[in-house]
């Protein structure tokens, strides 16, 4: 079977299109924050960092937070993570949503009653509806790692 330019142009502008298009409830404006919690972990590994005058800093334990809802898996979409103005620079997935870590305590209350957001390339930030409260966890009592990603 043979065809013309324009029928395998039009099957591939067609397709190309196809592609594009998301169905719906699968495009990346449509995240969705369901709920959060904050663990105060002990890391099995410590993690070593600079604080603002460029000292080296390690820190034996972290606050996770954990964010549970519809979020892109794997950063596949290049998605950044916002509490009020502040990016969250690292985040990881988990199977129902994504997670960061906080390693010091007045971070954590700094960024307490922020607005989780969200933003893709050069659109503006958008907020998913729930204030950052980490209090609501409070008091925090340090535990290993693994329990703190896997609790329910």
């Amino acid at each position: 079977m043979k065809y013309s330019v324009l029928s395998v142009t039009i099957i591939l502008t067609v397709s190309l299109a196809a592609a594009i298009v998301l169905p719906a409830g699968a495009g990346p404006f449509n995240i969705k924050l369901n709920s959060f919690d904050v663990a105060l972990m002990t890391l099995e590994k410590p993690y070593q960092s600079f604080d603002a005058a460029g000292k080296s800093v390690t820190y034996a334990q972290a606050y996770l937070v954990r964010l549970h809802g519809d979020f892109p898996k794997d950063r596949a979409l290049l998605m950044e993570l916002y509490v009020g103005t502040e990016q969250i620079e690292e985040y990881g997935g988990l199977p129902d949503g994504i997670y960061f870590q906080v390693y010091e305590k007045s971070k954590l209350d700094e960024l307490s009653g922020q607005e989780f957001g969200y933003r893709f390339e050069s659109d503006g930030i958008k907020r998913l509806g729930h204030k950052f409260e980490p209090q609501r966890f409070a008091p925090f009592k340090a535990m290993k790692e693994k329990e703190a990603f896997s609790r329910r």
